[in-house]
């Protein structure tokens, strides 16, 4: 799912995303790792295909 998200946003790293969210990297990690809630990667899913679409 981060990999769909960071080629989405044109962004290559874990770093330029964690910025770009205003996050610690070490939570993008955690996300790489272990994923979102079922609900949440419905939900930015849907909207990755929406933004696709449009493109």
């Amino acid at each position: 799912m981060i990999k769909k998200i960071k080629t989405a946003l044109g962004i290559k790293t874990n770093r330029e995303l964690a910025a770009l969210l205003e996050v610690h990297e070490s939570q993008t990690t955690r996300w790489n790792k272990h994923g979102f809630h079922k609900s949440t990667e419905a939900l930015l899913n849907l909207l990755l295909d929406h933004a696709e679409s449009l493109k």
